[in-house]
């Protein structure tokens, strides 16, 4: 959804001026028309812990029932799990402990990762449904360790902590206990911030003496510098896709901090910010299971809000794309996404609820984070009509995403000629 449309130019055309879908175009359009309308999106209050002020939420599990994050608590500061059924629970602390933070869970929700202080001090934790908070230990010569990542199916974690080598990452399974990831050659400290699916992938950020590179290891490749934008100051890793593929995070421009996209094969993309925005910073803490959408905190023209952007959309504010979709965000205001659920059906974030911050839940948006079925529907509407004639020809004047309609690399007149024969020929 883009801020501005052109759609009082498009009033006139007769619904006799659209295209006629045929086959599995026709097909696959009425089923995405379909769900569209069957999609009820929905915002949950997550609340706060007994005798909190606020909280936040940080991860989902895969099928989008199960919310993991943060709320304070008359003592002290709690992880949380939150499911529609038993509302939001504390997850407690290490031994001796008075706060615990949780960043990530596992698909089907069973295992959470975070951090929580003990009697040693700070410690990375796993905790498990069936047996509660594990501490994970640290490194060899360490005093502390934090984790913020975990695998699917829970088995993995993925962290950081210091050691007799500084502050390093850690890639920990419950067979090898916390192993060191290797370092990038020139890295003076190294932190983990997100894991692919499966655990063979890990992202984040190392300190280096050139200022801080986001890096990308897996256990094939080893470690990978993922540069800058621009030649810029630094660049920081923080959330990854299903696979591995695609990296968000933030990075310099020109002294301000810009959202990317880092795909294997394409390299960093400055993702911009909220139009209408002071422009100083966006960040990027979500990505989609396919890479396809990214989310996180923008700064916009009334504050900081949580924003959503695609390849053909750009980076809009999620409050209106979400309004946009029929969701009634009365008394709202999104100012973070934090999580996408695999499943692509629910986002988790922290927000401003009459002037409080709490976690919240959207839920209901299948199919709409998808990419569309049909390319020439670029308005993502669900059915091919004028307006996305309008639309494209908006992003191809002004160069915005999507100008680039054959993927070519440069937005030319082809793009023009290729998006309207898609469009007349029903897809």
């Amino acid at each position: 959804m883009r801020r501005t449309r052109l759609c009082s130019r498009s009033r006139w055309i007769a619904q006799s001026d659209r295209p006629r879908l045929r086959g599995p175009v026709f097909l696959g359009a009425v089923i995405l028309s379909a769900a569209t309308a069957l999609a009820q999106p929905t915002i949950r209050n997550i609340g706060v812990l007994a005798g909190g002020f606020y909280s936040i939420g940080n991860a989902v599990s895969a099928d989008g029932s199960i919310v993991t994050g943060y709320s304070d608590a008359a003592d002290g500061g709690r992880a949380f799990r939150w499911t529609v059924g038993d509302g939001l629970l504390s997850l407690g602390t290490l031994p001796n402990g008075t706060f615990s933070y949780a960043l990530d869970i596992s698909a089907d929700g069973s295992v959470v990762a975070g951090t929580g202080d003990s009697s040693s001090g700070n410690r990375a934790f796993r905790w498990l449904a069936s047996g509660g908070m594990e501490d994970l230990g640290t490194l060899p010569g360490g005093t502390q360790s934090f984790a913020q990542a975990v695998s699917a199916d829970g088995s993995v974690i993925a962290g950081s902590g210091d050691s007799i080598l500084g502050t390093v990452a850690f890639r920990w399974t419950a067979a090898d206990g916390i192993q060191l990831i290797d370092p990038l050659p020139d890295a003076l400290a190294m932190q983990s911030f997100c894991m692919s699916t499966d655990g063979s992938a890990i992202a984040g950020t190392a300190e280096t003496n050139f200022g801080p590179r986001a890096f990308r290891w897996t256990l094939a490749t080893g470690t990978l510098d993922l540069g800058t934008l621009n030649s810029g100051a630094f660049s920081r890793g923080l959330a990854m896709s299903n696979d591995g593929g695609t990296i968000t995070g933030f990075a310099d421009v020109l002294g301000t901090s810009r959202a990317f996209r880092w795909k294997s094969g394409t390299g960093m993309q400055s993702l911009g910010v909220i139009p209408g925005g002071l422009s100083s910073y966006s960040v990027g803490h979500a990505v989609s299971a396919d890479g396809w959408a990214i989310l996180g905190q923008s700064d916009s023209a009334v504050g900081n809000c949580a924003f959503i952007w695609t390849p053909t959309s750009g980076m809009v504010d999620l409050n209106a794309y979400l309004t946009g979709r029929g969701l009634d965000l009365t008394g709202w205001t999104l100012t973070d996404c934090r999580g996408i659920s695999s499943n692509g059906t629910t986002l988790v974030g922290a927000g401003l609820l009459n002037g409080e911050q709490r976690a919240w839940v959207v839920s209901g948006l299948a199919p709409l984070l998808a990419p569309p079925v049909c390319p020439a529907d670029f308005d993502h509407s669900g059915s091919l009509a004028s307006a996305d004639i309008f639309a494209f020809l908006e992003a191809w004047f002004e160069g915005g995403p999507g100008a680039d309609f054959n993927g070519s690399g440069a937005a030319n007149v082809q793009d023009i000629f290729d998006f309207l024969s898609a469009w007349f020929s029903g897809c």
